[in-house]
C-alpha cells in the first residue's frame, strides 16, 4: 500500500505538541511511528479508492520524489483530519473536516469524469469515442405486394 505523506510533511500544519499527543496512545510523550504510518497509509488508500476508478493507482512520485500536488495536499489534510479525530475532536470542531469534505467531493467528481484530473496523472483506460449518426433510410410508403 502506498503512503503519500511523511511525518515531516505535516510540520507547521499541526502544532508539534498536539501532533505528539495524537500519536501517543500510551502517554509516554513519544510519537508512535507505526501508528502514523497506518494513518498515512489509510489516508492514501482513501485517495486510491476514490480516484482508482479513473486513473492508475498507486500514484508514483516524479524524479524528485514528489507526488502530484493534488494527491499530496489531499493526503496531508486527510491525515490531519484523522489526527484530530483520534483525540476526540468532533467533525464540527475539526479544523480539517470541511476542507477534507471538499477534497472527497472533488475526487468523486474526478472519478466520474465531471472534473478534469491533473494532466500529469495518467488515466487508467484511454478515452473512447463513439461516432454515430442517424440512419439514412427512407420509408417505402404503401407498397402492395401480390
Amino acid at each position: 500500500m502506498s503512503q503519500y505523506v511523511q511525518q515531516s510533511d505535516l510540520s507547521g500544519l499541526i502544532p508539534a505538541e498536539f501532533f505528539t499527543q495524537a500519536l501517543d496512545d500510551v502517554n509516554a510523550g513519544v510519537i508512535d511511528n507505526a501508528l502514523f504510518t497506518k494513518i498515512a497509509t489509510d489516508a492514501s488508500g482513501v485517495i486510491d479508492g476514490l480516484l482508482g476508478t479513473r486513473v492508475s493507482v498507486p500514484f508514483q512520485p516524479d524524479e524528485n520524489g514528489n507526488y502530484p500536488p493534488f494527491v499530496f495536499n489531499a493526503c496531508k489534510k486527510l491525515v490531519a483530519e484523522q489526527l484530530y479525530k483520534r483525540r476526540g475532536i468532533a467533525d464540527d470542531k475539526n479544523p480539517f473536516t470541511k476542507e477534507c469534505d471538499t477534497f472527497r467531493d472533488l475526487m468523486n467528481k474526478m472519478a466520474l469524469g465531471t472534473v478534469p484530473i491533473d494532466p500529469s496523472i495518467q488515466r487508467k483506460d484511454p478515452s473512447a469515442s463513439i461516432i454515430s449518426e442517424r440512419a439514412r433510410t427512407v420509408p417505402r410508403g404503401n407498397i402492395i405486394s401480390c
